[in-house]
């Protein structure tokens, strides 16, 4: 009976030294997997001061590179809109990693704070998403990060939507073994070592006073260059990726030129996965969050944002993918390479958003006035 009372504590013990391991693992591996391009470092800032913003800015870095916070404020306080902006987008963020963070985020912010102060958070202005379930990285920690159930479920059905059944197939498998990854956070133990040591910290708290000062935003092209330990789009450098744009610039403007001539048809939505789009619209609506989807200055056509507009499906979309009715947005002295706007175009652009933005909240003003009488 010793022996074996010993034994069962033995593997007792163990167990929980498993099981404390993978929850170090798994904590570890879900917060470290952000810190790309100051990720972590912008979470932990709206953790700390995010209930003194009442909109946030979801998406890829077509936004973080993009949107100015204290410029949209001050067009906006000009418009008659006394509100507080926050940029909460990151470079390269895929429609379902913007998505899971968009969720953290807003669970964070809504409902009544740590003090009882009421929620103040009531608008999210997100990147028109794509739904793709391709992606870049697949190995990369923060594209594991976002595999849980929630996301796991969205992309598989994106997948599902997929014409070529060879392809669903293969990255069906792909998903599924993120996901099965994220649980387990197999092969994590280092990152977890190094969480539990404090050792993951001074880059963050590197990173936190200049995001905290732009409120998120870090545009391309200014002096001085990016944040320390920013991450590129890509793997190009990003001196390489504009020095090369400026190179090509003719097949550029070749480029919006064909846009402005209606270069580009809307897809139909039969390869579109609505149930993604209607979750996430159905999560923010839960929690009394507007959503507003904006189609960003890009030089090509967005699929499918068109027609779920004209359909009614998206409540409210700001576009600005249009050279004809934002030509200042596409001039090539204000970008930085094909996607992105440098400083000068971040400037136009943020302009351009607040007075969009402004005119949904001056709507929105007059049905609520409408309603009250």
């Amino acid at each position: 009976p010793g022996r074996l009372r010993a034994a069962v504590l033995g593997a007792a013990l163990a167990g929980a030294v498993a099981c404390a391991a993978a929850l170090a693992q798994r904590s570890a591996l879900d917060d470290d997997a952000l810190r790309i391009d100051g990720q972590r470092a912008k979470l932990e800032d709206l953790a700390a001061r995010g209930r003194e913003f009442d909109v946030l800015f979801f998406g890829s870095s077509y936004l973080h590179r993009g949107l100015d916070p204290s410029a949209i404020d001050a067009r906006l306080a000009e418009r008659g809109h006394a509100v507080r902006t926050y940029n909460c987008a990151f470079a390269a963020g895929f429609s379902f990693e913007t998505d899971a963070i968009l969720r953290r985020v807003v669970s964070e912010l809504t409902g009544p704070g740590p003090r009882g102060e009421p929620q103040r958070l009531r608008w999210a202005v997100v990147e028109f998403p794509d739904w793709s379930p391709d992606s870049k990285n697949l190995s990369a920690l923060r594209t594991v990060a976002w595999h849980d159930a929630t996301q796991t479920r969205n992309v598989l059905r994106a997948v599902a939507a997929g014409e070529r059944a060879s392809r669903r197939v293969r990255q069906g498998a792909e998903h599924v073994r993120l996901f099965l990854t994220q649980v387990l956070g197999a092969g994590f133990g280092p990152i977890a070592w190094d969480e539990l040591t404090g050792g993951s910290r001074a880059p963050i708290e590197a990173l936190l006073p200049s995001v905290a000062a732009a409120r998120g935003f870090n545009p391309l092209g200014k002096e001085g260059g990016d944040e320390p330990g920013s991450e590129p789009e890509d793997d190009v450098p990003a001196a390489k990726r504009h020095e090369d744009f400026l190179a090509n610039a003719a097949a550029y403007e070749a480029s919006v030129a064909a846009l402005r001539d209606g270069g580009g048809k809307a897809k139909g939505l039969k390869d579109y996965p609505l149930a993604a789009l209607r979750s996430q619209m159905q999560f923010l609506e839960e929690r009394g969050v507007r959503v507003v989807y904006v189609v960003p200055p890009v030089p090509w056509r967005v699929a499918h944002a068109d027609r779920l507009a004209a359909k009614g499906v998206v409540p409210s979309l700001l576009v600005f993918n249009d050279p004809a009715k934002h030509a200042a947005l596409f001039e090539v002295s204000g970008r930085f390479d094909r996607g992105h706007v440098n400083v000068k175009g971040a400037a136009a652009f943020s302009l351009a958003l607040a007075d969009a933005f402004a005119d949904v909240l001056s709507a929105d003003a007059a049905r609520a006035e409408g309603g009250r009488r």
